[in-house]
């Protein structure tokens, strides 16, 4: 399971909890505690990977000016 996959399955328990709501059997807090045991697994390899992929994208927009203007576009334009 990845980050978003994660996201979509608790934002889907919570969509199902919210919709079914009672008062005295829905707890959103413990559909809450369960999705920790994912994002313990999870968020620290996105997060390692993050400071990676930032480096990594950094040394290309100083080595390669091509790819600078195509990572300003992307960023301001929202296309290649």
């Amino acid at each position: 399971m990845n980050i978003i996959k994660l996201h979509e399955k608790l934002l889907q328990q919570l969509d199902d909890a919210i919709s079914e709501f009672d008062e005295k059997k829905t707890c959103i807090g413990k559909i809450i505690k369960e999705s920790c045991v994912d994002m313990k697994i999870h968020y620290p390899k996105y997060v390692n990977y993050f400071d990676i992929a930032k480096d990594k994208l950094s040394q290309c927009k100083e080595s390669k000016v091509e790819f600078k203007g195509d990572v300003g576009r992307v960023l301001f334009d929202g296309r290649l």
